[in-house]
């Protein structure tokens, strides 16, 4: 009944003591908070709040004009500058197709003049003169051919409109071969009279349509340079074509870029390489100049040729540039008128804020008497109000906290009484669970004893249980050895009976045969009787024919033939008769020998039934002990369960003496914490005593009367 009233007790005043803690903690809190407001206040009179809060307003107010301006002029940027690119492509691909027509038709013009020319002459059997006059005519009303030439099909010149040498031959030209070829061919430019030129030829065909000579026209390329200078666009525009190969054959710069050869696809400019390809568009890529070009090209599939017109990117995005500077100018000023306004805005509005902040550094100091008054009706107005709630709850709190310290220190003092009545129960507490333990491991270390003891038992009759396993085993092995033997005797025996009766059968036979070989002996004997008397017959017959004279010569050949088949069957006789003597004799050794065998077979057939009774005797023996070790198998294998039982019994005997001492040792080790935290408490005890004096000396800095 005292322990457990000591164990309550002890409870009580562990619940106490959390409280107190607990309690120290929210004083602490609150004086942590109370010196953080102060360090804060000492900071916000080294603050220019009015200049700092006006400061802000401009920043913010300069932000958000700025940033919608500056989107604004940016976005207009890329927009123009997009809207111009694709301006300017649509007008450069309008511009490149409108060239290639002017250039199309006016090639095709001029194939059409070459048509009407060899449709409207007979050339080649035309008067020469009148052939060249009519050529030269033809020559001086078109300014594109600088000359006319007629060729016949192997390319010798028949005709020319400037001169009259009939040693040409163009059959190796390619533009010649081509031509035979093709309708219409268009030859590669190339330089002539300083001047470019291209030539056109077509074939001159009879009523059957083969070609029977070829026309053709030097065309100078004056006429399509003037087309290119119509079509420039802008400062920096720039328009040329460019043959099958690449060469440049129109461009403004003739120096350069025509006089002197200039390969663009060789260059590696992207525009020449597209169109060269057959394509038509528009692209951005660098020139030859390596300036970054806004490019529209167009292909001629009649000639080959490229047309193509270029412009600066940076000529037609110069507008969209200028428009952005403008932007920037707009902004700039925009941000000065919005400076001087809202510094102006900022002072009336910053201005309830300096009254707080004047109000605030009075309380800092500790007087809680001051208040803000209140003149506004909008944030700021209920900003004020909810100031003055604040130092009115901070003015309750520094009272409540004055009086709590007085409180405090009366239930410190008798907590300080209830810990030192703890110590003392925890002290006897601790004496009394170390006599338990000691009893506890007394308890452990027999039953650890005994567990070693029934170990050992249970291994033996582990070992015994093995053995007797093994018994039965060998046993069971043995009798089945057994029973397997006497199975193997009992069939020899019934082997030695069936070669018993086996030799007595051949005995049997074998006598049976020497009886029909005596018979076969007597037969023979007669057949002999018979060859000798056959003989004494041949003999007197032979007698009888020497008497007879010629008469019974060919009876004395029969009868000596008849003699000597007698004398024959005689050998053969005596022969046979010899054969069955010795089978005979033979046949006498078998018998004598299987009488012999049944004899020994008897004996053998007497030794196996001894055998089998003895086998018998054995396997009923090893039956008996088989039966034995299989029933001392059973009482082992029982005796083994019950050791395993008692072995368990034991280690939860064990068990729970282990929990009874680690029990003992927790109860030691809580009643050592216990201890420890008293004398926690009671050094929290101090501390309280000490922050209660510390906040008792800030509660005095405050002014509440």
């Amino acid at each position: 009944m005292n322990s457990k009233n000591l164990f309550s007790k002890m409870k009580r005043d562990k619940k106490e003591k959390k409280e107190i803690i607990s309690k120290s903690n929210r004083k602490s809190l609150l004086l942590s908070r109370i010196k953080s407001f102060k360090r804060k206040d000492d900071k916000a009179n080294n603050l220019k709040t009015k200049r700092k809060i006006a400061n802000q307003l401009t920043k913010i107010v300069m932000v958000l004009a700025i940033l919608p301006l500056l989107f604004i002029g940016i976005t207009n940027y890329f927009m123009e500058t997009e809207r111009s690119i694709k301006s300017i492509e649509e007008s450069n691909l309008n511009m490149a197709k409108s060239i290639s027509n002017q250039v199309e038709a006016q090639i095709n013009g001029l194939f059409d003049v070459l048509k009407i020319l060899h449709l409207s002459n007979d050339f080649i059997n035309l008067d020469i003169s009148k052939a060249r006059g009519i050529l030269t005519k033809t020559v001086y009303e078109y300014d594109s051919i600088n000359s006319i030439q007629v060729y016949d099909e192997k390319g010798n010149q028949l005709l020319s409109s400037k001169n009259m040498d009939t040693d040409v031959n163009v059959s190796g030209e390619e533009w010649f071969q081509k031509t035979l070829e093709e309708e219409r061919y268009v030859s590669d430019s190339h330089i002539e009279d300083m001047l470019p030129e291209i030539i056109i030829a077509m074939p001159i065909k009879n009523v059957v349509n083969q070609t029977k000579a070829v026309i053709s026209a030097n065309i100078s390329l004056k006429n399509l340079t003037s087309i290119a200078e119509e079509f420039k666009m802008g400062e920096t525009g720039n328009t040329y074509i460019v043959d099958r190969n690449g060469v440049m054959i129109v461009h403004m710069d003739y120096r350069n870029k025509v006089f002197t050869p200039f390969d663009a696809k060789e260059a590696g400019i992207e525009g020449v390489v597209k169109v060269l390809e057959g394509n038509s568009g528009v692209s951005t890529y660098k020139n030859e100049n390596n300036e970054t070009v806004l490019g529209a090209y167009c292909y001629m599939p009649s000639t080959g040729f490229g047309i193509l017109v270029e412009q600066n990117e940076a000529e037609v995005t110069k507008s969209a540039v200028i428009n952005f500077g403008r932007t920037l100018w707009v902004t700039i000023v925009a941000v000065f008128i919005i400076i001087f306004l809202t510094s102006i805005i900022s002072r009336r509005f910053s201005a309830p804020i300096v009254n707080l902040v004047k109000v605030v550094d009075e309380i800092g100091s500790g007087d809680l008497t001051k208040r803000v008054k209140v003149n506004s009706k909008n944030e700021i107005g209920k900003l004020q109000h909810e100031f003055n709630k604040m130092v009115d709850s901070l003015y309750n709190i520094i009272s409540n906290v004055s009086q709590a310290i007085i409180n405090f220190k009366e239930n410190v003092e008798q907590l300080s009484q209830n810990t030192e009545l703890t110590v003392v129960a925890s002290e006897e507490i601790t004496r009394i669970v170390q006599q338990v333990a000691s009893g506890a491991e007394d308890q452990l270390k027999n039953v650890e004893d005994t567990i070693g003891l029934v170990e050992g038992i249970a291994k033996n009759v582990e070992v015994v249980d093995a053995n007797a396993n093994s018994i039965l085993v060998a046993t069971s092995e043995a009798s089945h050895i057994a029973k397997e033997g006497s199975k193997d005797v009992e069939s020899t025996r019934s082997s030695m009976y069936s070669i018993a009766s086996k030799v007595k059968q051949s005995a049997e036979q074998i006598q049976a045969l020497n009886e029909r070989t005596n018979e076969i002996g007597n037969i023979i004997t007669f057949i002999d009787n018979i060859s000798k008397q056959t003989n004494l017959l041949a003999l007197n017959a032979a007698i009888e024919a020497a008497r007879a004279g010629e008469y019974g010569k060919g009876f004395t050949v029969v009868a000596e033939e008849v003699r000597n088949l007698a004398e024959q069957t005689s050998d053969a006789s005596n022969n046979i008769v010899n054969l069955i003597s010795q089978i005979q004799l033979e046949m006498d050794k078998v018998s004598k020998s299987m009488e012999e065998g049944i004899i020994e077979v008897d004996k053998g057939s007497q030794a196996i039934e001894k055998t089998i009774s003895s086998f018998e005797k054995i396997v009923r023996e090893t039956d008996k002990v088989f039966q034995g070790v299989e029933d001392f198998a059973v009482v082992v294998e029982e005796l083994s369960e019950n050791m395993n039982k008692i072995e368990g019994s034991i280690a939860l005997v064990s068990a729970v003496s282990q929990q009874t001492a680690a029990g003992t040792q927790t109860i030691m080790a809580s009643t050592e914490e216990q201890q420890s935290a008293i004398h926690q408490v009671n050094q929290a005890i101090e501390d309280l005593n000490k922050m209660t004096d510390s906040l008792n000396e800030m509660i005095k800095g405050f002014k509440i009367n």
